[in-house]
């Protein structure tokens, strides 16, 4: 005579091991993904040129706008001579946010005083704290962005962790009886 009960719990219990293991292969897949995306979304980074001229600006004719890189100004830029006498260039370019005239996006732009520029500032060193392309201006928000990650690696674990509870579960109850 064959054990009916015991043949169905063993072939759910592969059903369910299977389903389990592509559920959290596909999670962690996910889960990858968006924490590249959550890493660039909230670390900012420092745009620092050297003293031996390499990375320098050129200002441009009066008025003349630069796209520089990133995409949000944190704090103030530094601008000073290329020369590395650090004489303060701060009036004739200035450092903002502003949308790009090449892209059409936000963007981190200097811009060229509309009076005529002191020879001494004519090449420039500019030090700056910026947040990359898709920077979070909300400190709540890369907080929660981060949370996300954190509640998504919990899930996975809840996920993998059923079968296991579930049978443990299943037994004990049958012992009860």
């Amino acid at each position: 005579m064959m054990n009916k009960r015991g043949e169905m719990k063993a072939g759910l219990g592969i059903g369910l091991l299977i389903m389990t293991a592509i559920t959290v292969i596909v999670g962690l897949i996910l889960m990858q993904g968006s924490a590249t995306n959550v890493g660039q979304t909230s670390t900012t980074y420092t745009f620092e040129q050297d003293d031996g001229g390499n990375f320098n600006i050129t200002i441009g004719a009066a008025g003349a706008i630069q796209d520089l890189v990133g995409q949000d100004l944190i704090g103030t830029a530094t601008v000073v001579n290329a020369s590395g006498d650090a004489v303060d260039c701060s009036a004739n370019f200035t450092v903002s946010e502003g949308v790009s005239t090449t892209t059409g996006v936000k963007t981190i732009i200097g811009t060229t005083a509309p009076t005529g520029s002191v020879s001494w500032c004519a090449i420039m060193n500019v030090t700056y704290t910026y947040g990359p392309d898709g920077y979070i201006n909300d400190a709540a928000s890369r907080t929660v962005t981060t949370l996300i990650l954190l509640f998504m690696a919990l899930s996975i674990a809840v996920i993998a962790l059923i079968p296991v509870t579930r049978d443990k579960l299943f037994d004990i109850i049958g012992r009860i009886r």
